[in-house]
Parts: structure tokens; sequence; C-alpha cells
């Protein structure tokens, strides 16, 4: 299985030559596979221009131990390409035609070097946001890409500056039900905004999906090899 590890020099393309529009419309005369039942995943890649993609959620448990790895992106990359093998499994049980594209990919929210899962409940929530108040916690989201029998995996990071919250403020949030399958309790597209005084990176780094460094790839992959 070839695995390429998309670094920044190697998504240094000429921009000037090249187009998005013209991929998409290619590639949405083929099968293009979702890993993932996020909404804001699948939203993301249709405002790139995206359609009909084929959302076939990823059973893989995410239990991998972060701590057996060097550095976050190692660990956000390997869960996505989990999630985009264990759905390639599932295609291939079911005799399915196979994709030119099955995507995956995987966030997680960071503080001090602890990673910031889904909270279990709302006092689980409550603790975590709580950690989080006044400070800046890192999120890193890997990306996946099986294209033409390729595997390509990459990833971001984006800092998040959080206010001083006030306790009625994180309940006020939790009873919205929002933070309750988010990494780290919060959703930055959702009224999660609110508790945020800005960031430093791409904001769709922290929706779960980064588009421009994804762009960038697709760019670059599709100048050097064509489908």
């Amino acid at each position: 299985m070839a695995i390429d590890n998309a670094g920044e020099a190697e998504l240094d393309v000429p921009w000037n030559k090249m187009v998005l529009k013209p991929i998409i419309e290619e590639l949405n005369q083929n099968r293009v596979v979702l890993a993932s039942r996020s909404p804001s995943r699948k939203e993301l890649l249709q405002l790139m221009g995206f359609k009909n993609l084929d959302i076939i959620p990823s059973s893989y448990d995410e239990n991998l131990d972060s701590k057996l790895y060097s550095n976050f992106d190692d660990y956000v990359q390997e869960l996505a390409l989990q999630k985009i093998l264990d759905v390639e499994r599932t295609i291939k049980a079911k005799n399915e035609k196979a994709p030119v594209m099955i995507l995956g990919s995987d966030t997680i929210v960071t503080l001090n070097g602890k990673v910031y899962g889904k909270p279990q409940d709302k006092k689980d929530a409550f603790l975590k946001l709580k950690s989080l108040s006044g400070k800046t916690n890192v999120v890193y989201t890997g990306v996946a890409v099986k294209l033409n029998g390729k595997i390509h995996k990459f990833s971001d990071s984006t800092r998040v500056q959080f206010d001083n919250l006030s306790d009625e403020r994180i309940w006020e949030y939790i009873e919205t039900g929002e933070p309750m399958d988010k990494a780290g309790g919060y959703a930055i597209q959702g009224f999660g905004s609110t508790l945020v005084e800005k960031i430093d990176g791409n904001i769709h780094t922290v929706a779960g999906f980064p588009l421009f460094k994804f762009t960038k790839w697709l760019l670059q992959q599709f100048h050097s090899e064509p489908l």
C-alpha cells in the first residue's frame, strides 16, 4: 500500500497554471466517498463543488493512544487513515464498485499536550470547557485520501483563543446540545463561536476539514497525475 505524506514543499505548486473547477467536475463524474457522518465536513466539501457525495461513516472506534506518536500531526493523520481503510473494507465486503476517491478526516483539540476528545456527558463537557476557558487550545485536523489506489495523508493546525468564561456561559452553551459530539466540546462553526476571542490559522481546520490545504493538494495532485 503506497502512502504519501504531503509536506509543505510538495504542496508548493504553480497556482496561476491550474484551476479547481475542472478537477471537481471530473471527480463528480465518478464515485467519491466521504468516510464521515459529520455534517460540517459534507458542507465544506459541497462548498468546493462536490456533488452527490457518497456518505459511508466509518465504524473505526478511534482507540489509538496519542502517546504512541511523536506529534499530534502524525496522530490525527493515522486516525484519518484508519477511517478510510475501514470504509474501504466495507465497500469490498459488499462487492461494491470501488470509488475513485475516499476521503477521511479526524479532528482533535489539545491543550498543554493533552487531547480533549468528545464529552461523555454534560458534566464532562463542563469540565472540558472550563479547562479551555481563557486559554489557547490547538486544533489539529488530519486528512487521508485514497485516490486512484494511492493513499495520501496531511494535516493542519490552528490556535484558538477562548474568552474567560463564567460557569453560567458554559452551561448556557452546554444546554444548546452542540458540545456533545464535538472534539473539545465546542463547534467553531456554531454557537461555540461566541466563546472564541480569536484564532490563528484556518477556521475550516477547526470546523473539521482544512479546505485550503486540501485544495492546494488537489491542484498539485491533478497537475502531476490527472485522472
